[in-house]
């Protein structure tokens, strides 16, 4: 399994490796899917990434904030995919921007978790209501 970073936060501030406390900031370590395998302080975050690696690595802490940057710029380029499809009224291509999004940079911050999910509701409400009506218009030709 080749482990990679995925990027930074201040939200979790205990090391899932050694429980160390009252870290200013953990690496967000995930595999090949950019699935999460854990948060970890910046050494421990070397020392799992050299065992994986097979080779000495150094300054984890600068390449997990350029990690984040760079997924959190992509990130906020998803969004502003979405919110152009739904203000065009495409809902399909909306939920499918916001599915890649999701899949392919995670959404791991309170802020992107709380607007993809307010995104998903609407998908949600507009696909009832284009159900709902799809079905009336249905039920009133074929009477």
């Amino acid at each position: 399994m080749n482990i990679t970073i995925i990027g930074i936060t201040d939200e979790q501030t205990t090391c899932d490796l050694c429980g160390r406390t009252e870290l200013r900031s953990t690496v967000i370590l995930g595999d090949e899917d950019r699935t999460e395998i854990g948060r970890y302080g910046s050494v421990c975050a070397g020392r799992v990434l050299s065992e994986n690696q097979g080779r000495k690595v150094t300054g984890v802490l600068d390449m997990a904030r350029k990690a984040e940057m760079v997924r959190r710029s992509y990130v906020m380029d998803a969004f502003g995919r979405v919110i152009r499809h739904l203000k065009a009224g495409d809902v399909a291509k909306a939920n499918w921007e916001r599915a890649q999004g999701k899949r392919w940079h995670g959404y791991i911050r309170p802020d992107e978790i709380a607007l993809d999910a307010k995104v998903l509701e609407y998908v949600k409400a507009r696909h009832r209501e284009a159900t709902a009506l799809n079905w009336v218009d249905w039920y009133a030709a074929n009477k």
